[in-house]
């Protein structure tokens, strides 16, 4: 979000400078793949369990009305 933010409002207010900008956030990034990848490897079964919650959520998500949405 922080990447298509500053790239669709550019001259928005920023409350807080991030260090370094875009490098933390990419580093996350790739951090939080490796980490996914791994798990994907190690312990399919489990990895397959929490993607198809995460993608129920995502569905009850979609389906809510918009005006209860945060």
């Amino acid at each position: 979000g922080i990447f298509v933010l500053r790239l669709r409002q550019p001259d928005l207010p920023r409350p807080y400078r991030t260090f370094a900008y875009p490098l933390p956030p990419l580093i996350y990034l790739a951090l939080t793949g490796w980490t996914l990848t791994f798990v994907l490897i190690n312990r399919p079964a489990e990895a397959f369990i929490a993607l198809g919650v995460i993608g129920a959520g995502l569905i009850f998500y979609t389906l809510s009305p918009a005006n209860s949405r945060p």
